[in-house]
């Protein structure tokens, strides 16, 4: 009896085990049921922008997505290499189909990679046009989806003013934004943001070619243009050489070198960072020379002194080489050498390359629009926001002219996808920082509690000033409030004495950051 039921148990426990291991043995295969292919069946995008498409992979798997679409077949091997089950891979729609080689219009976020990419349609005149693509993913996984790719668009220009001690750290920050405003006070942030679309992989906000070591304000192959160098100084004092040499790369010269002279030349440093010879060195030249081929060099002497931070900035006029790429050039200040770059061509076109131009300009008070000078993201922040198709420019105005100026983005035909500019522009004012007192009069009486104290300011919506309560008779009590300058640019509180001014003598200060701004209003209690 005993052992029948044991020999039935056993019976019934190897059952068991069959019908189970093939599930504990196998978790790989488990895991691989979840692998959906693309997070979604339409995505849409600008063309011009950058696209992105979420792919849910087998573990560690390589898929391969295929683009289709008009006069474009291209095939993209996508590798899992941090075996989370999860692929972005991004396209670049500007860059793609017209470069000489496909692989640079894709990548992989993170850790993944891009393993080969394949363009097998033959190469376009121009980037990917506005139309429907057919996208699939083959391998471990099979699905499909489209990209739909739509004209991008110039908008509007912008412009906001923000408080001196709430600079815009990213698009967070500048997407709050809500009230335009063109009139921004010395030392407050003026932002204008350009809402434009299809400029996602056209900017290089991040490596502008006016960043490079020498800056061709024309970049197309053998043009004439101007070129900017900037020159970081190391050490305080006044150099007596200084060297610009073509030659350290890949031999890509410039001509006109040896025409250069020193009335063609601009020479100083910028010590404020506004792009802008503040300290002119062009009087202390002594001789311009040509020592080798690609090489100028300039002789000073009794320059003024530069101090350590400051930037040395060299502009000559000279001829671009009849070539499209980036070449490698060096500077040396008294034997103090310094390799980077210079970009001919499309990339190089425009303060922020492929044609895209940022320009700051003057405006008269009748109306004239002055000479426009680039506005390099070197020296200004420039922030691109894909999710809302705009691209925002932060001034410091501590490094601008009182006056109004305009603020122009355009995109010229150096791009391959315009045939006539594109351009927004909007203008902004600097005026001076001021704050006055609406009330209390300039000698009042206190006739009883509270106080209304109002001000109107200069100072962008938001600026938090402090308005301070004190008594000539009675220095022991300060009252301190806070005022916040409102959307019309007033602030006001009611402020309620202090008993132990009671009969004494007031004052009321208003200070901005520490310093004062409007005040004493000074008056006696009834």
């Amino acid at each position: 009896m005993y052992r029948s039921r044991a020999l039935v148990m056993a019976v019934c426990v190897a059952v068991l085990t069959g019908l189970l291991a093939p599930a504990v043995a196998s978790p790989v295969g488990a895991n691989d049921t979840a692998a959906t292919g693309f997070g979604a069946g339409t995505y849409e995008q600008q063309a011009g922008d950058v696209a992105r498409f979420g792919l849910s992979v087998p573990n560690g798997s390589t898929t391969t997505l295929t683009v289709t679409g008009p006069a474009y077949h291209a095939q993209v091997d996508a590798v899992d290499v941090d075996g989370d089950g999860h692929v972005v891979v991004r396209l670049n729609t500007f860059l793609a189909g017209w470069r000489a080689t496909e692989r640079p219009a894709y990548e992989a976020a993170g850790d993944d990679r891009i393993a080969g990419v394949s363009r097998e349609s033959p190469r376009r005149p121009a980037p990917l046009a506005a139309g429907p693509y057919a996208l699939r993913l083959s391998g471990p996984v099979d699905d499909t989806a489209e990209l739909e790719l739509t004209a991008a668009s110039f908008d509007a220009a912008v412009p906001y003013a923000v408080p001196a001690d709430a600079r815009p750290g990213g698009p967070a920050d500048l997407r709050a934004l809500t009230a335009p405003n063109r009139t921004v006070a010395d030392g407050d942030w003026a932002v204008v943001t350009f809402h434009a679309s299809g400029l996602g992989g056209v900017a290089r906000p991040d490596a502008p070619p006016a960043a490079n070591l020498v800056y061709a304000t024309e970049s197309a192959p053998g043009a004439a243009s101007t070129h900017v160098v900037r020159h970081d100084v190391a050490v305080n004092g006044s150099p007596s050489t200084v060297t610009l040499d073509y030659g350290a790369g890949d031999g890509g010269m410039p001509g006109g070198l040896a025409r250069v002279s020193e009335a063609a030349l601009a020479v100083g440093y910028d010590t404020d960072g506004d792009g802008r010879i503040d300290v002119d060195v062009t009087p202390a030249i002594r001789h311009v020379t040509v020592p080798r081929s690609g090489t100028l060099s300039i002789a000073l002497a009794d320059a003024p002194p530069a101090a350590a931070g400051d930037v040395l900035v060299v502009e000559l006029p000279v001829t671009n080489p009849k070539a499209e790429r980036a070449d490698d050039v060096a500077v040396s200040v008294d034997g103090r050498r310094t390799v980077g770059t210079v970009e001919y061509g499309l990339a190089g076109s425009g303060a922020l390359g492929n044609g895209l131009d940022l320009r700051l300009a003057p405006v008269g008070g009748d109306g004239s629009v002055g000479t426009a000078e680039t506005v390099s993201p070197a020296i200004h922040e420039v922030v691109l926001d894909e999710r809302r198709d705009t691209l925002s420019v932060v001034f410091d105005t501590r490094a601008l002219e009182r006056g109004t100026h305009a603020a122009t983005l355009s995109l010229t035909p150096a791009n391959p996808t315009v045939s006539t500019p594109r351009s927004l522009t909007t203008t902004f004012t600097v005026v001076d920082r001021q704050v006055s007192f609406v009330r209390p009069a300039p000698s009042f009486v206190v006739d009883g509690d509270p106080v209304p104290v109002a001000v109107e300011t200069t100072l962008a919506p938001g600026s938090e000033l402090t308005l301070h309560v004190t008594s000539q008779s009675n220095r022991s009590v300060l009252q301190v409030y806070v005022l916040t300058v409102d959307a019309n640019r007033t602030a006001s509180v009611d402020v309620t004495l202090d008993p132990r001014l009671a009969d004494d003598e007031v004052r009321f200060v208003v200070r901005d950051d520490g310093v004062v701004v409007a005040g004493p209003r000074v008056g006696g209690p009834a």
